[in-house]
């Protein structure tokens, strides 16, 4: 996925693949976070990250957390089978019932007409390079 969105492989560490794994199982051990997987034919063609956020004002205001779909990937000869959607489904379902208020994700080119159609809208979320 990262190849293919154009990111470059040198920001990675050189244990990335053990860091990675190890951040999502804390997130799965502390109910923070899940890690969804699409299957055809016994291999795992696309996946899905769900993040529970918090922000600051939810240690004095009564502010539900909002959550986070990250990675979502299928690979290139599984798309457009319905497997976006569903990785997609399961990991709002999973958000709401953990008590997320909204559901945020940033969208690419080729993923934005999906997440419109199942009533994701742009929001107002601007961002600084510093």
């Amino acid at each position: 996925m990262r190849r293919e969105v154009g990111w470059d492989d040198a920001e990675l560490e050189a244990d990335w693949e053990a860091r990675f794994a190890a951040s999502y199982e804390q997130g799965a051990r502390d109910g923070s976070s899940a890690y969804f997987i699409a299957e055809a034919g016994g291999a795992i063609v696309g996946s899905a990250v769900a993040l529970i956020k918090r922000s600051m004002s939810q240690s004095y205001a009564r502010v539900k957390p909002y959550g986070y779909l990250a990675n979502v990937y299928v690979e290139r000869s599984h798309r457009r089978a319905g497997a976006g959607r569903a990785l997609t489904l399961a990991a709002i379902e999973w958000l709401r019932s953990r008590g997320c208020a909204v559901v945020r994700l940033q969208a690419s080119s080729e993923g934005r007409p999906l997440y419109e159609s199942m009533g994701f809208v742009s929001s107002g979320e601007m961002e600084l390079t510093l």
